[in-house]
């Protein structure tokens, strides 16, 4: 499972330059497949690798379709993390 990490800091990456349709392209991939909610854990049992929780990629994936011109899918994307706190 070390991959999903990989995907998303290759996600995380292309946000951070500023890459929106990369990213989205990443961020879609590990939000439909819920790779997003996988915990890991490595050597030391106590390490959950949160930067992969769901909530912050679907926030990353509304900040995308927000930079690229699509709100709907941004406001859908924004909607759909409140169903992680209930």
């Amino acid at each position: 499972m070390q991959w999903v990490v990989l995907f998303r800091e290759i996600a995380d990456t292309f946000f951070q330059e500023k890459m929106f349709e990369d990213a989205l392209q990443v961020y879609e991939k590990l939000a439909e497949n819920e790779l997003a909610s996988v915990s890991l854990h490595g050597p030391h049992s106590d390490l959950i690798v949160s930067q992969t929780s769901g909530v912050d990629v679907l926030m990353k994936l509304g900040a995308c379709y927000r930079s690229t011109g699509r709100h709907a899918e941004a406001a859908e994307a924004y909607q759909s993390r409140t169903g992680y706190f209930r």
